[in-house]
């Protein structure tokens, strides 16, 4: 029997890079970033310190690549934003609260919709490794 690993099943449905660029201070996250949270409206980043500042205006380019039946399928979402919190995490890199100013809501859910499915595959592995254990 061979190995199944959670991050392949995972990465096959969806996959999301994020291009940062700070339209106050007009300068751009070279970085890898990552998103560590998402809202109706909104999203958490994880970003180098420095990155921005509070009510600063930021451009997020989203590069989704999406895996269907058939070929895999790419979109790619522009949204204008808002920093509403900094919060500084452990090293140099800040967690970023962004409110959605500018942005197409259906393109959003979109990606909400296929996070959402990610984290039930993610539900029902932890499932049935915790009635596995139990035997």
């Amino acid at each position: 029997m061979g190995k199944l690993y959670l991050k392949d099943i995972l990465d096959r449905d969806i996959s999301i890079t994020v291009d940062f660029k700070n339209l106050t201070s007009e300068t751009a996250v070279i970085s890898e970033i990552a998103m560590s949270g998402v809202s109706a409206n909104g999203c958490v980043l994880k970003l180098p310190a420095k990155s921005c500042s509070d009510g600063h205006q930021v451009l997020l380019r989203l590069l989704v690549n999406k895996e269907e039946e058939g070929p895999p399928k790419s979109k790619r979402i522009d949204i204008i934003g808002k920093v509403m919190k900094l919060e500084p995490t452990a090293g140099t890199e800040l967690e970023v609260t962004i409110q959605f100013n500018q942005f197409i809501k259906e393109e959003w859910k979109y990606i909400l919709d296929s996070l959402e499915r990610k984290q039930e595959i993610i539900t029902q592995v932890m499932d049935k490794l915790k009635t596995t254990d139990k035997l």
